[in-house]
């Protein structure tokens, strides 16, 4: 009997399984995530697709309020923390500007600067950080990365440019661990990444260019062209391949506190309903 009882509960369970679709399942599995934030009839979000569009975009401006607190009350602690740089020391550069200026030799990736080296500056920019699972070095990008992304995708924008200076290092492992503050430990999309919420030019960075010199495979992955270059002239060998590039180590990030009206955030998710579609995974 009990046995028969076991096989008629498993029976019903499939049965259950069975009768959902691929679309009501994800619904009812949102419905129950926005029930989490918001007070909402969860038989009618998961029935009437309207209230569930509304519910999306509801949930959105939820999470992106939620972000902005937990980013706000990090930025206190983040700048408490002092690794001895002396702040009155840098001079204040508009980078995109500069760089235009002062560059002899830019390409897709990479910048060449005369007279720069270790010279110290500061710059307000747009701040986000990524590790790959297998990697063990941070990238750090100067420019909203996954936003560019995404127009290029939606083709929004042909004529995005993405600044001169679009990465950076890590001086030391004191900006380091003063960066990992900011951490939550979650894994997204493959990486422990970090990005300024609502991709405002939210950072002032502090460091400085060191012009470095590649040789061989090291020059090659600096620059793919003297790759493609070489193809042209099979006299060439890898090993005698040679570029200097000016590389940015940041020596400290300061945090500005973000503040938004509520009109303003919805304003934003609304005008990047892509962007905001996945906001779930970035939280």
């Amino acid at each position: 009997m009990k046995k028969f009882r076991f096989i008629f509960i498993i029976f019903l369970l499939f049965l259950h399984g069975c009768g959902d679709s691929d679309e009501v399942k994800v619904k009812k599995h949102n419905c129950n995530n926005f029930s989490q934030n918001l007070t909402i009839d969860i038989q009618k979000c998961i029935e009437d697709q309207k209230y569930y569009e509304e519910l999306t975009f509801e949930n959105n401006v939820f999470l992106t309020k939620k972000r902005l607190d937990e980013f706000n009350n990090k930025v206190d602690e983040f700048n408490s923390i002092n690794i001895g740089v002396k702040h009155k020391e840098y001079k204040l550069l508009n980078i995109q500007e500069f760089l235009e200026k002062n560059k002899i030799q830019s390409d897709k990736d990479r910048i060449f600067i005369k007279n720069i080296e270790r010279k110290k500056i500061k710059f307000n920019t747009y701040f986000e950080a990524s590790m790959l699972e297998d990697e063990k070095k941070y990238i750090i990008y100067f420019y909203d990365y996954f936003g560019n992304l995404l127009s290029r995708i939606k083709k929004e924008d042909k004529n995005l440019k993405e600044p001169l200076l679009k990465f950076g290092n890590f001086q030391n492992i004191e900006i380091e661990r003063k960066f990992e503050t900011l951490l939550d430990d979650k894994f997204r999309i493959g990486s422990t990444r970090y990005s300024i919420p609502l991709k405002k030019n939210n950072a002032t960075i502090y460091g400085y260019f060191l012009n470095t010199e590649y040789t061989g495979f090291d020059a090659a992955i600096k620059d793919l062209n003297l790759i493609i270059n070489k193809n042209k002239n099979s006299d060439n060998k890898i090993e005698d391949l040679k570029i200097t590039a000016s590389e940015f180590f940041i020596t400290d990030i300061e945090l500005n506190k973000i503040t938004y009206t509520e009109e303003e955030v919805r304003k934003i998710i609304k005008d990047n309903e892509l962007a905001s579609s996945l906001l779930i995974n970035q939280l």
